[in-house]
């Protein structure tokens, strides 16, 4: 079959590899000059650094996903072609929250590690059925069907009726309300809070602390360079600087040429896809945060304890709240991944990612901003360290994400209830007989194995 994907996005890539390596004859249109979508590379004092999701998690989904490749491919072949170097990073992270310091796993010294250690254990069993969860099509019969089945029923025998991150975490009466907290704040990998995201959220954060997370030598966009050499491999096309214009049955059309195609594959947000069919997008006030990223150099050290860390707001409630209205918070909750010269980027350099949680509201920003002023003094009160004087840097913001096609420049698109935002989400993947659909926006917030398996599972429905 003639298969166009469009967008060059991690769900689109990881999409077009799949359906190359069974045959078919596949082309990827992507309106920017680059791989990855969100996750690009940008240039930096000379060298570069990496944009968009900063740890690469869930190792199976990966494995996975090499696999199916290579079982259609009737060869092995992925490992050698995706050729990643995986650091594997200490902890997830260290989490600054009022007035101390806890790193995730909880270090046995620290009053909270038995608290942890508690919780942790009662998530642990869970890494198995989640990963099925994000890689197995619930429509399919058969054994995998019956596994699939088995895997929902641990989730749910976990979580019984308290449904949501909140309601499951505020179900542990014996938490210390900081963990409690810390625990929850990651729900803004989805860029909702606790109450508007599954329970899984937590447990994923308990499996990602004690089962380890990476981050590829070169950075993550070596991730989308992996999945373009997949493409390559099995025949596939990449076409960049050549995105969609018009979109209907059997036919695009880009500002170069028109194509047509059998069956199309889209990445982009569901807003941009209905502009690209001839139907008029309405905007509502109900959209995930956007961001600010600073991407800096520097020749001094930052004195900081874990490459990666997360400085939390005083009063979370308080800051989803302000987003929520898509009015800057006082304090927001920041990720300040530190990156010491050589140990992951080329760069001469120590480099930062600062990426401040931001409202949708499509604004520019810049290092004079008062708002981001008042966040860079918030970090440097809470991390009790001065950050370095800037030799170089870069910022993204929400006037820039939304160039990306999403409205506000929110981060995933419009927000969803929380009961659609697992395996019963919408957009779903199919949306006709024609038209299948991947990427973040199918399945917000988690991270890169939602979007492989999200890949693996629409890809599998395909020709069938």
């Amino acid at each position: 079959m003639k298969i166009a994907v469009i967008g060059a996005g991690l769900g689109g890539l990881s999409a077009a590899a799949l359906l190359a390596s069974r045959g078919h004859q596949v082309d990827v249109f992507e309106n920017n000059s680059w791989l990855g979508g969100k996750s690009r590379r940008i240039e930096l004092a000379g060298s570069y650094v990496d944009t968009g999701p900063s740890l690469f998690t869930f190792p199976g989904v990966w494995q996975k996903f090499l696999a199916t490749y290579d079982q259609n491919l009737g060869y092995k072949a992925s490992e050698d072609l995706a050729n990643l170097e995986l650091i594997n990073l200490p902890s997830l992270g260290s989490y600054y929250f009022q007035d101390e310091v806890v790193t995730l796993p909880v270090d046995e010294d620290h009053r909270l590690f038995s608290q942890w250690d508690n919780f942790a254990a009662k998530n642990q069993d869970l890494l198995e059925p989640i990963t099925d969860l994000l890689t197995t099509d619930p429509s399919l019969i058969g054994k995998d069907a019956i596994k699939l089945m088995k895997s929902t029923s641990k989730l749910v025998s976990q979580y019984g009726l308290n449904l949501t991150t909140e309601k499951y975490i505020d179900n542990f009466k014996w938490m210390d309300e900081s963990l409690k907290e810390i625990i929850k704040i990651h729900t803004l990998n989805a860029g909702v809070g606790p109450n508007e995201t599954l329970a899984i959220f937590a447990t994923m954060a308990a499996i990602m602390a004690n089962n380890g997370v990476s981050i590829p030598y070169g950075g993550i966009n070596e991730v989308p360079q992996a999945l373009g050499r997949l493409i390559g491999h099995a025949g596939g096309r990449i076409h960049l600087s050549e995105g969609v214009k018009t979109l209907q049955k059997g036919k695009l059309t880009t500002d170069q040429d028109a194509y047509e195609f059998d069956v199309c594959v889209s990445s982009v947000d569901e807003d941009v896809l209905k502009c690209l069919q001839g139907n008029q997008a309405e905007p509502n006030s109900n959209y995930s945060c956007s961001g600010v990223a600073i991407y800096a150099a520097f020749k001094e050290p930052m004195e900081i304890i874990d490459m990666h860390s997360v400085i939390m707001p005083d009063n979370p409630d308080l800051m989803h709240e302000d987003l929520n209205d898509r009015k800057e918070p006082g304090q927001t909750m920041t990720f300040l991944n530190y990156y010491p010269e050589g140990e992951v980027y080329p760069g001469k350099f120590d480099s930062a990612a600062i990426l401040l949680t931001a409202p949708a509201n499509n604004k520019d920003y810049d290092l004079e901003s008062d708002w981001v002023q008042s966040q860079l003094e918030f970090i440097e009160n809470r991390i009790n360290s001065k950050i370095p004087k800037f030799t170089d840097h870069k910022i993204l913001d929400p006037s820039y994400f939304s160039t990306l096609g999403t409205y506000g420049g929110a981060l995933y698109g419009k927000k969803k209830p929380f009961w659609v935002s697992g395996p019963f989400h919408k957009p779903s993947y199919k949306a006709n007989s024609w038209l299948y659909r991947v990427g973040s926006q199918v399945h917000p917030g988690g991270g890169i194995p939602a979007v492989l398996g999200g890949a693996m599972i629409a890809t599998g429905r395909i020709g069938k």
